[in-house]
């Protein structure tokens, strides 16, 4: 049997500043890091638009299987498609997660094109835990999201479209 491992996790809680985001992100385009804007009140990521296409951060990842999860808030669905997260493994984008103009979440394959699309608008102003989990690679493979505990979508695609394939 496979073992999983935590291979990445950030709380956003020992950041002083937004340059410091860059630390563990390869790129933070469009995202500011805030001392108060946290669910709880502490530390979090914030974007003041949603207006850009794929503003993203990007995971490098050294595995196919990728999960992850965080609290997400925001007052105004996106006028195009946003990738929260990019996937990254050699130079080569995998695919990305993130939103749809619906405010819905979804997968996007390494040429931004959607695989996979939920049916919840999590841009309503309240606070929403998002699950995602996808192995990303080029070949049929799993993608699924969950928003409040509730399945959005299970799917299998082909989540790199332009690269080689990541070799695990």
């Amino acid at each position: 049997a496979a073992i999983m491992t935590l291979q990445f996790t950030d709380g956003f809680d020992s950041y002083a500043a937004t340059s410091d985001l860059l630390k563990k992100y390869t790129t933070n385009s469009n995202w500011t890091w805030n001392a108060t804007a946290g669910r709880n009140g502490g530390g979090a990521i914030q974007s003041v638009t949603l207006t850009s296409a794929m503003r993203t951060f990007s995971l490098a990842v050294s595995a196919a299987a990728l999960n992850g999860c965080f609290w997400f808030k925001a007052t105004l669905k996106p006028n195009a498609v946003v990738g929260i997260v990019q996937i990254v493994s050699a130079s080569t984008t995998l695919g990305y997660f993130g939103l749809n103009t619906s405010g819905f979440v979804n997968h996007f394959n390494s040429s931004a094109v959607s695989i996979a699309t939920g049916s919840l608008n999590v841009c309503d102003g309240n606070w929403h835990w998002i699950e995602f989990t996808g192995v990303w690679q080029n070949g049929a493979a799993t993608q699924q999201a969950t928003v409040d505990g509730v399945t959005q979508y299970s799917t299998s695609a082909n989540t790199n479209t332009t690269g080689p394939p990541l070799t695990v």
